[in-house]
């Protein structure tokens, strides 16, 4: 019987491999829910990936570290689809006090309002 630790280790070189989309998103939900310490590489690594949905539970992930490059974070703003940048703007809102975070935002047209780390509401204020 394998250990928490040999599957989620299986898992990580699966995603090196597989093709699938579906699969990988899979992999990646499983990932990010485990009690187990999975390498924050991964989770940049998977960053820019081709799945809008893996996107977006890599930010979720990557929201939730102290060691997540803001540099990443930002670079989400930009992204194509709505969601991800959505789960960016979530994911900057513990550095919204930073002036490149901050003129980040704004650049992109969106306000936060930041509480105690969490945003509280986005919305589109510039037309």
């Amino acid at each position: 019987e394998r250990t928490t630790t040999e599957v989620t280790n299986a898992l990580i070189k699966r995603i090196q491999k597989e093709d699938c989309d579906s699969i990988r998103l899979k992999i990646f939900e499983v990932l990010s829910n485990t009690d187990r310490e999975v390498p924050l590489s991964v989770f940049v690594g998977a960053a820019k990936d081709a799945d809008w949905r893996i996107r977006t539970i890599v930010l979720n992930v990557l929201g939730q570290s102290d060691d997540t490059p803001i540099d990443l974070l930002l670079s989400a703003l930009k992204d194509p689809q709505p969601k991800v940048v959505l789960y960016a703007i979530h994911a900057l809102g513990p550095y919204a006090d930073q002036v490149e975070v901050a003129e980040a935002l704004i650049e992109r047209r969106t306000s936060i309002i930041v509480s105690e780390g969490f945003i509280l509401k986005t919305k589109h204020t510039l037309s």
